[in-house]
């Protein structure tokens, strides 16, 4: 069989697992759902690969080799493409995931690994939304990268289930993301890191801001799945700082430099430097310039009391 029929085949397998509804068999749905899903990506890499060898860019590690006059890629190893190196790939022909589409992908593979790895009871819930995220997913790469049909590639019956799952999820969705609207975040960083916002009691993502006006840090927060209520304080620095440890990489990449660093006040890694303040408790610096220079102070040099570490040396030989 093709990549495209396994893929196929797998995404069918696991909506008739889902129909179901045996706790067993969304274990085995997500399963499925899962590997078509990376199967769909890898079908776009066979495509994308050059006529002399099909499955070129699905190989994990490549290398050039001298072949005639000119210089071609082996694929070296039995080793397949993992997430990473699929999106790595797909950027270098110009297919990029918008955010929401990446961080979607990024929960799904987390919950997948974190599911077949360390849980020993899922919840249903769980497996529901991150088969949800999946078939969003699946409609977007199908019809936009692939330029498929999805009714005809998947079945009627097979992609109307897939359909309803993800319109319902999608205006949960959008419910939530409008109640966003009526709160006030304070930081640009605090309601960008949202996307890594989940239930601590049911993991979902499908949360809601409770009273219109609210502001940071008392947001009261509600789960749309399992209806707990919390505080968005009480989660403030670990989602920021995943969100922050997210983009870090990038953000170096472009800058040479760390978007965020620890607090001098409450020793959180919540100190922004775009925002010039710690979004957790507010500290911003004492020192903003060198007393004897001008040139601006950063956070490392807020203990030579208005001196830049320059003149802080000169002024300690000169003691």
């Amino acid at each position: 069989m093709s990549i495209l029929n396994n893929a196929v085949a797998a995404i069918q397998v696991g909506v008739e697992d889902y129909e179901n509804g045996e706790p067993n068999r969304l274990l085995s749905s997500m399963r499925n759902v899962v590997s078509g899903l990376l199967l769909l990506y890898k079908e776009m890499l066979h495509r994308l690969s050059p006529d002399y060898d099909k499955d070129l860019l699905l190989k994990q590690n490549l290398k050039p080799v001298q072949q005639g006059e000119g210089i071609v890629f082996k694929g070296i190893g039995k080793n397949t493409v993992d997430v990473h190196t699929i999106k790595t790939r797909f950027k270098d022909f110009g297919i990029e995931f918008d955010k929401d589409k990446d961080v979607m992908l990024r929960s799904i593979i987390e919950l997948r690994n974190n599911i077949e790895h360390y849980y020993t009871d899922v919840k249903p819930i769980e497996i529901e939304q991150l088969l949800a995220k999946a078939f969003v997913l699946i409609h977007d790469f199908t019809s936009r990268v692939l330029k498929e049909d999805p009714g005809k590639l998947f079945g009627e019956e097979c992609w109307s289930t897939m359909l309803f799952v993800s319109d319902v999820y999608d205006s949960q969705t959008k419910l939530c993301q409008d109640s966003f609207q009526n709160v006030n975040w304070k930081y640009e960083t605090v309601k960008e890191s949202l996307c890594e916002l989940n239930c601590s009691q049911c993991n979902s993502d499908l949360i809601q801001a409770i009273n219109e006006g609210d502001e940071l840090p008392d947001i009261h927060l509600r789960c749309a799945s399992c209806s707990h209520e919390f505080l968005f304080a009480d989660i403030l620095v670990e989602c920021v700082t995943e969100y922050m440890d997210m983009i870090s990489h990038a953000f170096f990449m472009d800058s040479g430099e760390s978007p965020n660093t620890e607090c001098l006040e409450c020793g959180e890694a919540t100190y922004i430097f775009h925002e010039g303040c710690c979004v957790n408790c507010g500290y911003t610096l004492e020192y903003t310039e060198c007393a004897v220079c001008g040139n601006d102070l950063s956070i490392d040099e807020q203990h030579f009391n208005g001196l830049c570490s320059y003149h802080d040396y000169v002024a300690s030989k000169d003691d």
